[in-house]
């Protein structure tokens, strides 16, 4: 009996003990229930938080775009006071033109910033509304920018202000400042003459939601890549007419590059001019004591383009913007349009052409004879077909004792002799190897460390061809005499130089031309991302709006 009696007490503690444990195991799910249900429900009240702060960043949009473009000046917004919505000053714009330092401008874009917890946060900032979750930065609603043709329009808004809580807020345009502001954006960008014409355009966005900054500047610019830099929370893009810088190659009737690209010509400098002497000038008055007057005539010169042997084009006159018309001229004896040789002007605008690959590029010049009015019977001037330029006559001091001794009073032609045989022919580039020996003599093209033999005279009234050129010009003295007989080009490796001697054929056989009549470097760039344009116009403006809590 005792030893039942023991095995039934066994088994009554272990029927004790498993229901002990039973609860304990019961208890301790329902804990853990508990617990997972309330990060669910703490989950879903962020979730439903950061879905608010989106629906009032899109409300805040919405306000201050009322605010900022339209007439109505001033708006009141309605916060939640759960919600924790700041201003934040630390987020703006670098705009870069020309990459010049001269040429830059720092703008603000406070922001509106409501966040749910360290890692999420919903903004309007810069016209835009930005969000950030763990998985990084995305754009909600866009801000204002566009870009179309070259053409660069941001109307940016600048928020700043304290919000002390939620509730009721007033947001005002403060309609002076950002007309200052704005009209101080222009002068900083494009003011100084360096920054003009606009070539290229940098925009750096320093901000926390650089990321969705960047991929937003790739979806509406024709940028490629939009560089970011973690470190600095910044995006970066640029937009260009002219990319990288390519070798060009000449041969035959003319100079061609490899891929598309752009040419970009510079007129160094004309000096096309006929020196006549003077007993008086008109309307002069008196003469210094020792002076000697010349009139410096300065014969009209036309340039043009030639693209592979059989179009022409004229851009000095037609379409300064690089892109074509047709070229031939009117039979109007009026003074011409595109004329270059222009000294009391200085040189004309540089001009850029964009033109396909392995496409023949040449340019072309003439000098065109003034009226046979414009000398008497003894071959001294006559102010028939010359008119005065007005331009402040030229003085020189040519035995340095600090008195002039001679003046250059500045003429163009008027009227231009149109008979069949005054009109000077365009000249016609025709190169071999040694780049002279061949083709027209009024024109060389030559490329880094080309060399020619040139007559280097020198005249008071012209600049000669070492002058011109400056640093691109190395001269050689190959008899060792003290004088250049040849130069040798300095030029970059996509660079080539076109220079004339514009004198009436009979000057030929060479040796009395001097080369100097018209100097032109051009050079070739690859294609940037905004090289269809033609040109780049940016205008950047900046709404000032105040924020206050009500």
């Amino acid at each position: 009996m005792c030893d039942g009696e023991g095995r039934q007490s066994v088994r009554a503690q272990s029927e004790v003990l498993g229901v002990v444990l039973l609860i304990a195991l019961v208890a301790t799910v329902g804990v853990g229930t508990l617990l997972a249900g309330a990060s669910v429900i703490d989950d879903g009240k962020g979730a439903i938080q950061f879905e608010n702060a989106d629906n009032t960043m899109r409300e805040v949009d919405a306000r201050l775009s009322r605010v900022a473009f339209s007439d109505n000046k001033v708006e009141t917004l309605e916060l939640s006071r759960q919600q924790n919505v700041t201003v934040y000053n630390e987020s703006y714009m670098n705009v870069t033109v020309n990459e010049h330092s001269a040429c830059k401008a720092t703008i603000r874009m406070g922001s509106i910033r409501s966040r749910t917890d360290s890692d999420r946060a919903v903004a309007y900032e810069g016209g835009g509304v930005w969000k950030r979750t763990e998985a990084g930065t995305t754009l909600v609603s866009p801000p204002d920018f566009q870009y179309q043709n070259g053409t660069i329009n941001f109307p940016l808004v600048n928020v700043n202000g304290t919000i002390r809580s939620g509730g009721k807020l007033t947001a005002t345009k403060n309609v002076t400042r950002s007309r200052k502001r704005s009209r101080q954006i222009t002068k900083e960008l494009t003011g100084d003459p360096i920054c003009r014409p606009v070539n290229n355009v940098t925009i750096n966005v320093t901000s926390d939601f650089y990321e969705a900054w960047g991929r937003y500047f790739e979806d509406v610019t024709p940028v490629s890549t939009v560089d970011t830099d973690d470190a600095n929370r910044t995006a970066k893009f640029t937009l260009a007419l002219k990319g990288s810088p390519t070798p060009a190659s000449i041969g035959g009737s003319g100079v061609s590059v490899g891929s598309d690209f752009i040419a970009e010509a510079n007129v160094l400098g004309t000096e096309g001019t006929v020196r006549e002497d003077w007993s008086s000038v008109p309307g002069d008055g008196a003469w210094g004591d020792g002076e000697e007057h010349y009139a410096e005539l300065n014969d009209p010169y036309s340039l043009r383009v030639r693209i592979n042997d059989t179009n022409v084009y004229t851009p000095w006159r037609d379409k300064p913007d690089g892109t074509f018309a047709d070229a031939e001229w009117t039979d109007s004896t009026e003074f011409p349009s595109d004329n270059i040789n222009t000294p009391w002007r200085g040189p004309p605008q540089n001009i850029k052409f964009r033109l396909d690959a392995n496409t023949k590029f040449a340019l072309e010049a003439a000098i065109h004879n003034c009226d046979v009015n414009s000398y008497g019977p003894n071959g001294n001037y006559t102010p028939a077909s010359w008119e005065n330029t007005s331009a402040e006559p030229e003085r020189y001091d040519k035995d340095g004792d600090g008195d002039v001794d001679e003046v250059y009073h500045q003429y163009r032609c008027e009227r231009i002799d149109r008979k069949p045989d005054k009109v000077e022919k365009y000249t016609q580039v025709q190169t071999d190897a040694s780049k002279t020996a061949s083709g027209d003599p009024n024109i060389i093209v030559l490329a880094d460390g080309d060399r020619a033999d040139l007559n280097f005279e020198d005249k008071t009234y012209q600049k000669n061809l070492e002058q011109l050129l400056g640093s691109r010009f190395i001269g050689i003295d190959t008899d060792a005499d003290g004088d250049y007989e040849e130069f040798e080009a300095n030029l970059n490796d996509n660079q080539v130089i076109f220079i004339y001697e514009l004198s009436s054929p009979q000057s030929f056989p060479r040796g009395g031309e001097d080369y100097n009549d018209a100097v032109i470097v051009v050079s070739f760039y690859e294609e940037g991302n905004a090289a269809g344009a033609g040109s780049i116009r940016i205008k950047i403006t900046a709404s000032q709006i105040e924020i206050q809590s009500a």
